[in-house]
């Protein structure tokens, strides 16, 4: 039983996130089309291991899976908003580059709960959703992630998370303002030589600052 609700779940999601695209959802989850489908068909058990992992990498709450959400779709709908995400990866190194945010790279919108406003005293329209790409912000940030950004934040704010475009890239990095001025740095040492290109009078925008990962807070 616990597998078909399960299933049902997963489904639903497919069709209102994904444009009933299985591959598309593949992707999002780092797994195969094969491994995806037969766990669809049933020749792969949807196992406890595999829904808490569904769950991290869809940001789901934890359990959302197990339970049957059949007759609280209408008032789930009620009590979320929607985000777009964009079709770009914040470089995390400097060895990865991708285009500034674009309302025309839309490629799909994500629900959030319309507790987000208020715990982070922000507008629907000034948030998007973006993928990080690299590792050099690890633990705060992880490649592949996905993380909320408030665009309307284009002062540097002392240690915090900001998306920034330098050198025709678009950077994740945390800001810290010195006595000797601004500096942009990654939270993974083994990267900060790598953040003199940013530091060397190089042109640097703000794009927004980093909220929060899809499922969790950061710092």
């Amino acid at each position: 039983m616990i597998n078909k609700i399960r299933l049902l779940n997963l489904e639903n999601i497919i069709n209102e996130q994904f444009d009933n695209n299985w591959s598309k959802l593949a992707r999002a989850l780092d797994k195969s089309p094969p491994y995806i489908q037969a766990i669809k068909s049933g020749l792969r058990p949807f196992s406890e291991k595999n829904a808490r992992y569904f769950e991290e990498k869809l940001s789901l709450p934890i359990g959302y899976l197990d339970k049957d959400h059949s007759n609280k779709l209408e008032d789930t709908l009620d009590n979320t908003f929607q985000i777009p995400e964009y079709d770009v990866k914040l470089a995390a190194n400097s060895l990865n580059g991708a285009e500034v945010i674009d309302p025309n790279n839309i490629i799909k919108h994500w629900a959030i709960d319309n507790s987000y406003l208020d715990d982070f005293r922000v507008k629907p329209e000034i948030l998007a959703v973006v993928q990080v790409n690299g590792d050099s912000m690890e633990h705060t940030l992880r490649s592949g992630e996905r993380v909320i950004i408030d665009k309307s934040k284009k002062e540097a704010i002392d240690n915090k998370v900001f998306a920034i475009t330098s050198q025709n890239k678009c950077w994740v990095k945390r800001v810290r303002i010195t006595p000797k001025g601004t500096i942009w740095q990654s939270d993974n040492p083994d990267y900060h030589e790598y953040d003199a290109d940013l530091n060397n009078g190089a042109t640097v925008r703000i794009e927004g600052m980093v909220l929060s990962v899809l499922a969790r807070k950061i710092d």
